[in-house]
């Protein structure tokens, strides 16, 4: 099933991403770098902010000029089967913090803002974490299990308690418009952080 809902995706950027849509593609990154920073080629993280940004153009992103994210336009033309196009649809974005392994070796990730605990399927797959590594990403859930997505941003070490606080205080609210605002936010502020790397983290990340 992983596969299918990949191969949706993969088609599905291919088609959003050329033709008739490259306008729209043009004001999805154009509001995207507003909200996030902007990106350089020569940034380290570049492919990996490539892919957060693609997640969030095919899955979130509603044009001026339509009523409908890409995903939903792509689920509705093609008649994609219930299942992946659930789980295509409801795609977690979140703060997640890398645990490492359990006692049966499975990778474990936990949601930094509802504190769920998940297994990852594929583990070796996922980009090489340190334990205790945060990282704002997307999941994917299909019969109950969890893959993530390409698209991470890892965030300064030294901020992690900081982050703690902000995601315990925002997931209290239980408000899916001010957990996406705290995650732009983040994204925000490693962007200005790797722009001035001679501030403190912590004074960079104060909420």
């Amino acid at each position: 099933m992983i596969e299918e809902i990949r191969r949706h995706y993969h088609q599905a950027l291919i088609e959003y991403t050329s033709g008739e849509h490259y306008e729209t593609l043009l004001e999805a990154k154009e509001e995207y770098f507003i909200l996030t920073g902007k990106l350089l080629e020569e940034d380290d993280d570049y492919e990996a902010r490539m892919n957060g940004f693609n997640d969030w153009y095919l899955l979130h992103f509603v044009s001026r000029k339509d009523i409908r994210t890409p995903i939903k336009n792509y689920i509705l033309k093609y008649g994609v089967d219930e299942q992946v196009a659930q789980a295509l649809l409801h795609v977690k974005h979140s703060l997640y913090e890398y645990l490492g392994e359990d006692s049966q070796k499975h990778v474990v990730v936990q949601d930094m803002i509802s504190h769920k605990k998940c297994v990852i399927s594929d583990a070796h797959l996922i980009p090489t974490f340190i334990k205790g590594d945060t990282f704002v990403g997307r999941m994917v859930t299909v019969d109950g299990r969890f893959y993530l997505m390409d698209g991470q941003t890892v965030l300064p070490k030294d901020v992690k308690q900081l982050l703690k606080k902000e995601a315990k205080r925002i997931g209290q609210f239980d408000d899916p418009h001010q957990e996406l605002c705290f995650l732009f936010t983040l994204e925000s502020l490693k962007t200005r952080w790797k722009r001035y790397g001679h501030i403190d983290a912590q004074k960079i990340f104060a909420f």
